[in-house]
């Protein structure tokens, strides 16, 4: 008899140890084809849409010391408040300087992490291997994870989500186990998470669900009725043991909530008084909140950037108003399963929906109605309820030749996101590529003319910046930015006459703007009008007094107005912000030489 159970345990451990191994193995694959499909994306180049703010451009990246540590945690950045994310890039500059490559491999690292951690989460919530390893490959290779991964400023996305799902896996542990220290490991993951990225304020929305898992459950193990749920889930989310254990994190929540208003209001990102009606918002959210459902099941047409729509005669395009009633469509949906006690697809739904509502245009933030990189997250919940379907519906044929049909067209369609994956990693190549997508989706699409316009500046191409700069001035007239740009590239081409209007008009539409100034200033110098060049330089000293290089243009009009005194002046309050400029200190040591100082 003890023989016998001796080879029932030890066939038991055989089982699950084989099990285990299995596991690992599809960890492993999962491994190899992300690394496969983003492969491509670790070659591209740092592109002009935020990177060079926070990289090239940024004058606080380097060195790593106290001074510029403090200045990540006590400053706004970009409309952003993200300490950890300015960190992140400091450490990457210190050992890589401006080398992509470097970059690009932690991102994906990350990502890859992060995918692993998708499978534990799914594992702990379905009790099913094979669901959270479709779930795992979903998140691990979708298209509309691309942007989340290739393009380098979206740090903060891979890094906060990793933070998140720590935190997330830690509370559950805290749950199952009633330890606190699991607890405290999750309020510090969720303030990682939040110092990478404010996105993450949804917390502790998403720790209520996984409670209201978690009562079902404990419902289906004591064998009560299932129309009991509703009764014990009332009184559980009105105890006081509830709210407890989450006030940590909804206190947290408040605290980065109102820093993330307070950083998009620095920038003049939130545009609350847009010129869109009451009716346009309503659609709006309404294709926010479908956009990311349709794009997740059938990812076509993708574009890095989404514009707002054009209005014809005061009116938008008519596929935008059909958005609403799929709107109304999805919450039927939620209230069926309502209905029916799902659970689970309760869980599922409403995690997209609190994970996604932090950027839900409510209020209009920025130029972009929606983005992809915002779908990080929350294609949890899409890809959960997803994958469960599948599952339920193999489950449904007991012959195994159906079920391994229903799985090998999952895997073509997961081959398909691959493919199609491993592709658009190739149009993150560099800042022509990219916007040359998205004006391919949105050809009046100003600002894309405009970021690409910068490129072709940077490569020295000044005919087809000025092609694209005419081009973002015929879809938006007004467009201070584009008229300086088009001016300096006159200007370049050794036609002061004709940059002399766009630059006279970009200062008239934007007062406040200083680089137009700058550039006028020059143009008027270089038409020998001089004093209307100081005249300019000074105005933009009024409104960027850190402007180095007015200084230094200042001084360089009074020498050749042989006013040696002004020149030298200027040229010294210049060499504040170019120490090591061997031009301006030989021009300074000239100068004092003929005034006798």
């Amino acid at each position: 008899m003890k023989k016998a159970e001796i080879k029932k345990s030890n066939h038991s451990r055989d089982i699950q140890s084989r099990k285990s191994n299995n596991h690992w193995l599809w960890i492993l694959a999962l491994i190899a084809l992300t690394i496969w499909v983003f492969f491509p994306g670790l070659h591209n180049q740092l592109t002009n849409w935020d990177d060079n703010h926070y990289i090239n451009q940024n004058k606080h990246i380097a060195p790593l010391n106290f001074e510029n540590l403090k200045h990540y945690f006590t400053t706004f950045y970009i409309g952003n408040y993200h300490p950890f994310t300015m960190l992140a890039y400091a450490i990457d500059y210190h050992f890589f300087k401006l080398d992509p490559f470097p970059y690009h491999v932690i991102n994906l690292i990350v990502h890859i992490v992060n995918s692993i951690l998708v499978i534990f989460f799914i594992q702990k919530l379905s009790q099913n291997f094979r669901i959270s390893v479709l779930c795992g490959f979903l998140f691990a290779v979708h298209p509309l994870h691309v942007e989340s991964v290739v393009w380098v400023s979206e740090r903060k996305d891979v890094m906060f989500m990793f933070f998140y799902l720590l935190g997330l896996l830690n509370y559950l542990r805290f749950r199952e186990e009633h330890k606190t220290s699991f607890l405290f490991i999750a309020v510090v993951a969720f303030v990682f998470s939040c110092l990478f990225k404010a996105m993450a304020v949804s917390f502790p929305a998403v720790l209520v669900l996984l409670d209201y898992l978690r009562v079902g459950r404990e419902i289906e193990r004591s064998g009560k009725r299932v129309q009991s749920e509703s009764e014990v889930w009332d009184s559980k989310k009105f105890s006081f043991s509830f709210w407890i254990n989450k006030l940590p994190f909804i206190v947290i929540t408040l605290l980065f909530g109102i820093l993330a208003l307070m950083a998009q209001k620095s920038a003049a990102a939130v545009n609350i008084f847009s010129d869109h009606t009451l009716w346009d918002r309503i659609i709006f959210v309404s294709y926010g909140l479908v956009f990311y459902p349709m794009k997740l099941l059938a990812p076509f047409n993708l574009s890095p950037y989404y514009p707002y729509p054009d209005k014809t005669a005061g009116v938008l395009p008519f596929h935008y108003w059909m958005y609403p009633l799929l709107t109304i469509l999805l919450f039927s949906i939620i209230f069926v399963m309502y209905r029916k006690n799902f659970r689970l697809g309760l869980f599922c739904m409403f995690f997209y929906l609190v994970t996604i509502l932090p950027v839900i245009q409510v209020v209009q933030v920025g130029e972009a109605i929606v983005a992809e990189r915002y779908s990080y997250l929350p294609s949890l919940g899409i890809f959960f309820i997803f994958a469960y379907g599948v599952e339920k519906f193999a489950d449904n044929y007991k012959n195994k030749f159906t079920q391994k049909v229903i799985f090998t067209v999952f895997s073509i369609y997961l081959l398909g996101f691959s493919l199609y994956s491993r592709y658009y990693c190739t149009l993150w190549k560099d800042s022509v590529t990219l916007w040359t997508v998205a004006l391919k989706q949105f050809p009046t699409f100003a600002l894309g003319y405009y970021n690409r316009s910068n490129e072709y500046i940077q490569r020295g191409q000044f005919d087809l910046a000025i092609a694209d700069l005419d081009k973002a001035i015929n879809s938006k007239p007004n467009y201070a930015h584009a008229l300086n740009n088009r001016g300096y590239c006159l200007h370049l081409l050794g036609k002061n006459k004709e940059a002399y209007p766009d630059l006279k008009r970009a200062v008239e539409i934007d007062p406040s703007y200083s680089d137009p100034l700058n550039n006028l200033g020059v143009v008027c110098f270089q038409l020998g009008k001089p004093d209307s060049a100081i005249f300019y330089f000074k105005k933009g000293l009024e409104l960027a007094p850190e402007y180095g290089e007015l200084y230094k243009n200042i001084g360089a009009v009074y020498y050749n107005m042989n006013d040696f005194k002004n020149a030298i002046i200027y040229y010294e309050k210049a060499l504040k912000f170019y120490p090591d400029d061997k031009n301006i200190l030989m021009y300074i040591s000239q100068l004092k030489s003929l005034v006798g100082g």
